[in-house]
């Protein structure tokens, strides 16, 4: 009769120990949305990516680090709206090239070689290009926007999507924009365009 038991009260037992283990999953998704913001310019009629090297981005808070600094190859970017507040800015700064300079070139004396005459001086020179000369420009953008606390799920929790309704800039680099997507939520799309 005791085994009996046993028979029964081990599959009980091992069965509620499994039924009492809940599934303890992990949040592996990104949470916090970015307004991702594409680089293009316009050639021959036809849209293209604008790329920039030397790119630094920083918000305007003074907590803010650097969210770009000095970057290269950069025709993309993604910003983060702040959740606290109904607007967030950020200073975006260009390296452009200094099309006012004239490149030239510059001889420099390789070697100097003597011959068998005491008289005679030969130079041989290379002529080396310069870098030519670059400068930094900077453009302040302001978002206004809406916030909307969502819950993502048991695991991730909540966070905040953002509708956009304006955008105020400076325009030294950046000549105009276009919103394709104003409500920003947890995406790789890009929701906003800048044209320069």
């Amino acid at each position: 009769m005791s085994h009996l038991k046993l028979f029964f009260i081990y599959p009980l037992l091992i069965s509620s120990i499994f039924i009492s283990c809940e599934n303890d999953e992990t949040c592996n998704d990104p949470v916090q949305p970015t307004v991702n913001i594409g680089f293009y310019t316009y050639q021959e009629g036809t849209e293209i990516d604008q790329s920039f090297d030397g790119f630094t981005a920083q918000g305007i808070d003074a907590d803010t680090l650097f969210l770009y600094d000095q970057e290269n190859d950069i025709h993309e970017i993604s910003l983060p709206l702040s959740p606290l507040a109904d607007a967030s800015a950020f200073i975006l700064t260009f390296t452009l090239p200094d099309t006012n300079y004239v490149q030239n070139s510059i001889p420099v004396i390789d070697s100097i070689i003597l011959e068998p005459e005491p008289d005679t001086l030969w130079v041989d020179s290379v002529f080396i290009d310069t870098i030519p000369y670059t400068y930094e420009l900077s453009d302040t953008i302001t978002f206004y926007y809406e916030r909307e606390l969502v819950m993502l799920s048991k695991e991730c929790g909540f966070t905040y999507f953002f509708d956009i309704h304006d955008i105020e800039m400076t325009f030294h680099v950046i000549k105009s924009y276009a919103i394709l997507e104003p409500e920003i939520v947890i995406t790789d799309e890009e929701s906003v365009k800048f044209y320069f």
